[in-house]
């Protein structure tokens, strides 16, 4: 337990500030995804036999535009 004491806090506003880019514009055949998160809670991290586990909830919008 206490070899899983690491701090990711860098880490993860690097992942959210990734997601957000990402979620931007993704294009899907006509159709463009748009969307932004809100809120993103978590849970405690779990180490399992095929890794780390953690659980997600986000909220957010997100907006299709389809291009004609």
């Amino acid at each position: 337990e206490s070899a899983l004491a690491q701090d990711f806090s860098r880490d993860y506003d690097r992942l959210m500030t990734r997601l957000d880019a990402a979620l931007v514009a993704v294009p899907i055949g006509n159709v463009r995804l748009s969307a932004r998160l809100g809120d993103v809670r978590h849970g405690e991290v779990v180490a399992l036999g095929q890794g780390l586990y953690m659980p997600v909830t986000a909220r957010g919008s997100a907006r299709l535009d389809y291009a004609r």
